[in-house]
């Protein structure tokens, strides 16, 4: 099945192919993630396609252990997704707020990963995020970080 998304402007969307039917949002419990209201759905092997209409209102932040990079559309203030380059490939994860098929969400669950050191993390991702993830904006492939 598709799933689309996109931030309340739609400077941001996404397309992504997954197989649940229902998906339980992992609501971070960082400072960060708290702020922002941000709970975020993968599944392992699912490819996700991003577009940033307007890359001025795109902008990147890095916190934590600086392994991930999260997606904010700066017009809009919502976090839509967060990446990670790891081994040269790009793995994701979206923020379930900026899902458009809301049905299909079960209810959050809240999660604490501070404690798991960045290599821990980057084999949780590895294992459990969206891939092949593209970025574009305006039909350009954004670089690889």
């Amino acid at each position: 099945m598709s799933l689309h998304g996109s931030c309340a402007c739609n400077n941001i969307q996404f397309i992504w192919r997954c197989d649940n039917s229902r998906l339980t949002p992992r609501a971070c419990q960082c400072s960060y993630c708290l702020a922002h209201n941000a709970a975020y759905v993968t599944q392992a092997g699912s490819p996700v396609a991003i577009h940033i209409n307007n890359q001025l209102f795109h902008a990147t932040h890095q916190h934590g252990s600086h392994s991930a990079v999260f997606h904010e559309c700066t017009k809009c203030q919502q976090v839509v997704f967060v990446s990670a380059d790891i081994e040269g490939e790009i793995y994701a994860a979206l923020n379930s707020q900026c899902l458009h098929q809301q049905n299909q969400l079960l209810a959050p669950v809240k999660r604490n990963f501070s404690q798991q050191s960045a290599k821990q993390k980057k084999q949780r991702w590895q294992q459990n995020w969206c891939k092949p993830t593209t970025i574009t904006i305006n039909n350009t492939a954004l670089p690889k970080p």
